[in-house]
This record gives C-alpha cells, structure tokens and sequence, in this order.
C-alpha cells in the first residue's frame, strides 16, 4: 500500500489535529485522548486554534482582512 512504517503516537496526533481543524472543541479533543482537561491539547495543538478560529470567524462575517 505504500504507507511508511507509522508509531501509534503518530497516528494519535493526526486524530486530534484532523479533529481541530474540523472544528472539534478542545474539551471534546482532550475527552477522546483521555486527558482530563485542555491544557496538553492547547500546549500541543494550539498553533492549530488560529486556524479554526479564523475559519469560524470567516464562516460567520466573511473574509476579514487584517
């Protein structure tokens, strides 16, 4: 199949970014990686939170720019 030889820790990260980006709560993210609150999810996936803000954001009112 071509897929390179992949670490469960790599398979867990694409889960919680794919999540993210989807527009997934933190709160929810955190739950399905069975941490008990948000804050690993902000410390590991947080660059991804300006992203999915900006895409509501944008959702929402349009495109703004900055």
């Amino acid at each position: 199949a071509g897929i390179e030889h992949t670490v469960f820790h790599e398979l867990r990260h694409t889960y919680a970014s794919r999540l993210l980006n989807a527009g997934a709560h933190p709160s929810v993210v955190a739950k399905l990686l069975g941490h008990s609150n948000t804050n690993m999810v902000e410390k590991h996936y947080g660059h991804l939170f300006n992203k999915t803000i900006s895409d509501n954001v944008s959702k929402y009112f349009g495109e703004i720019k900055l």
